[in-house]
């Protein structure tokens, strides 16, 4: 218009003197416009589901690095998922969280693990995902691999190279321009409503509450763009697994991928297992309150000096922090000794805070609907007890004997059923419930599946598809609940074994371990040093075994719950053992006077049985007529009626794909072996001098 305007109309400027003579008329001119502005296109709105972007908990996406190391050759190499203990030890970070080595993820859906070995994942919620996008229901499902290593306020600032579609952190990448703004701007634009519902597993739920509140402190446009969070087992509080992961250590899939060692030392180095220790919000949330200790220390000369300390229990985070860090004066272990607690650098711990301090004060958008979804009914980690152990430091002539003894650490993990296998209830509802957000129970206990694989529930799947879609069909859920889910666990046995022995259980269905999982109702589990085996109390048929793989001394705790609470404990405390040595419980009908079975030096003969009232072993002697008897004059207060629940029996098979033990050589054997064998060798040299001198 304004060139317009200008064509028509002069422009004044400066007269002339001609232009000033007498009789000059300047020119003038009418110009009339009629200008008619075109009416504006009309708003289309949107309508349909809203496109999905998923992000996976911790360990959930791959790790790369273009390296030599653990290969022979410089190529792209598989971090995790990986076997491999040297992969794995790449992955550690420097004190500050800051990668050692240079890893990054990919931008590519395969990126997303699906599947661990015979385990699936996420399989059947991505298989979903992706037909509704094939379908057209959704106009675009992204499954968001991310370095779960990294500080939460990192991950928002990594970046995508365009041509090789590898994602690393960048610290001088600003919010807009960082891999996780980028792909839900996208995903927006392509939308069909205009809209992107993030559905979060586990540390995934985190993350996005970690984005969702830098756009809401930035008042970016995009906050609004987010219909729903979906928020499944994330633990917004903290979860006592990572206390008990990060002081001893814990096993995935029971060690075959990766050792309590290799965890515990990723857990300390790495952000991501600082965040995840329960907050001050867990102990006095607005959302939750768990009065449950995190730590407890019960007396003794081992652990009297902590609760002069700390008192007997830990119930807060600042004293939780104190405990873990530098700061509580205690020594840090040696990499391999689980028995010790690890120590904590403060400065993660403080970042541990302050992340959760963003947590806890976000508040979702006024169009943004939060779904809370907490797995229950699955034994769950909440918290570790300290108590004062007894170990046999010096042996006697024969294998029972011990002549000496010593104090020494020792702990048992505490649990409950109001969880997933990982994340306690409390923590997966954090929020506190109102218009805008909603809490939601799934009954694991009936649908099956822990933690890991909660994502794979059926009924979980279509209560997600719904959500994205607007609909409803809550008659249909049988499962999943608004309400509290009531566990029963009833009446259950649970062993903690301390020692250099292997533990497992054998019944008829099979064999439950560190590698097997096929007796119903019973769980395996490994914290550090601490091996662990819990069964209904009403089981039939079943045997605990345990086979020693080096000389020394074991302790096992029994412990007897009803609905979660300890009833009844015993234990066997002390007890040597040799590298062979192989030891049977049957639990059928199992009472507190209930000896332990002995085969010390696994040829098939038991050589003793223990009992748990004096801690001491009573040797057997065969007769000739093949029976066993307990030696009863062998140690002065032994029960006469020990050993008459005594049968000879041959030694339980090593379960298939397990290693029943590593042999040794014979100077770390307990001296009664030694002997056994100068006597054979005695024996064969007499036959020679027989023989030799026709004797």
């Amino acid at each position: 218009m304004a060139r317009l305007l200008h064509q028509l109309i002069p422009t004044a400027h400066a007269q002339s003197a001609d232009r000033c003579a007498p009789g000059y008329v300047p020119k003038r001119f009418v110009v009339e416009v009629d200008i008619t502005q075109a009416p504006e296109d009309p708003i289309e709105e949107l309508t349909g589901a809203s496109s999905v972007l998923f992000l996976p908990g911790i360990m959930g996406s791959r790790l790369y690095e273009e390296s030599d190391v653990c290969g022979d050759e410089v190529t792209e190499q598989q971090r995790w998922f990986s076997f491999s203990e040297c992969d794995q030890l790449r992955l550690l970070t420097r004190f500050d969280g800051a990668t050692e080595h240079d890893i990054y993820t990919k931008a590519i859906d395969d990126a997303v693990i699906d599947s661990v070995s015979i385990s699936t994942l996420y399989e059947d919620f991505l298989a979903e995902m992706n037909e509704l996008e094939e379908s057209e229901v959704i106009a675009d499902f992204t499954p968001f691999a991310y370095d779960w290593r990294l500080r939460l306020d990192d991950l928002l600032q990594t970046t995508k190279d365009p041509v090789t579609n590898e994602v690393r952190f960048d610290s001088a990448v600003d919010l807009e321009d960082s891999h996780i703004y980028q792909t839900v701007a996208s995903m927006v634009d392509d939308s069909h409503s205009g809209k992107v519902t993030i559905v979060a597993h586990s540390n995934g739920g985190l993350l996005a509450k970690t984005f969702m509140s830098a756009l809401q402190a930035k008042e970016d446009p995009l906050a609004d763009k987010i219909d729903n969070l979906i928020l499944v087992a994330s633990p917004q509080v903290g979860t006592p697994d990572a206390v008990v992961g990060m002081l001893q250590g814990t096993e995935i899939v029971g060690g075959l991928i990766a050792s309590q060692t290799t965890t515990r030392e990723l857990l300390n180095t790495g952000p991501f297992g600082h965040h995840l220790l329960p907050s001050a919000e867990y102990f006095a949330g607005s959302g939750v309150q768990v009065t449950t200790p995190v730590i407890s220390f019960e007396s003794g000369s081992s652990t009297d000096g902590w609760r002069e300390g700390f008192g007997p229990a830990i119930t807060d985070s600042q004293n939780l922090h104190q405990f873990l860090s530098r700061d509580s004066g205690r020594a840090k272990p040696v990499t391999d000794d689980l028995y010790q607690p690890e120590v904590v650098d403060n400065y993660l711990l403080n970042y541990a805070d302050t992340i959760a301090a963003v947590q806890a004060s976000w508040v979702p958008q006024p169009n943004t609907k939060v779904y809370q979804i907490a797995g229950a009914g699955v034994e769950t980690a909440s918290g570790i007890t300290y108590f004062t152990d007894t170990e046999c430091i010096a042996g006697g002539s024969l294998w029972f004997e011990c002549q000496e003894y010593a104090p020494k650490l020792g702990y048992y993990v505490n649990f409950t059923h109001d969880g997933d296998g990982t994340v306690v209830v409390p923590s997966a509802l954090g929020m506190q419930a109102g218009d805008s957000v909603e809490r939601w129970w799934l009954d694991l206990q009936k649908t099956g599946g822990i933690h890991k694989n909660i994502l794979e529930t059926p009924e979980l799947i279509t209560f997600i598809e719904d959500a994205v879609q607007s609909t409803s069909t809550l008659s249909s859920l049988e499962h999943l609940s608004r309400s509290p889910i009531t566990t029963n666990t009833g009446n259950r046995l649970n062993f903690f074994l301390l020692s250099p022995l292997d533990m497992y259980l054998q019944g008829s269905a099979g064999i439950t371990s560190s590698s097997s999982d096929e007796i119903p109702g019973a769980t395996y589990r490994q914290y550090g040093a601490v091996q662990y085996v819990s069964v209904p109390g009403d089981s039939n048929g079943l045997t605990l075994h345990l086979n020693g793989y080096e000389a020394g001394s074991f302790t096992l705790l029994v412990q007897e719950t009803d609905d979660g609470e300890v009833v009844h404990t015993r234990d066997f405390t002390a007890i040597p053992t040799g590298s062979s040595t192989i030891v049977q419980l049957p639990l059928d009908d199992l009472q507190p006077d209930t000896t332990l079975e002995i085969d010390f030096d696994g040829d098939g003969t038991l050589d003793g049985v223990v009992s748990a009232e004096s801690d001491r072993a009573t040797p057997l002697v065969t007769q000739e007529d093949g029976q066993v008897n307990d030696s009863a004059e062998s140690k002065p207060n032994s029960s006469p009626t020990i050993g008459t629940r005594i049968r000879p029996s041959t030694p339980a098979a090593t379960p298939p794909g397990e290693v029943a033990g590593v042999s040794i050589s014979g100077d770390k054997q307990w001296y009664y072996k030694e002997l056994q064998k100068i006597l054979g060798d005695i024996a064969d040299l007499v036959v020679l001098i027989e023989a030799q001198y026709d004797v």
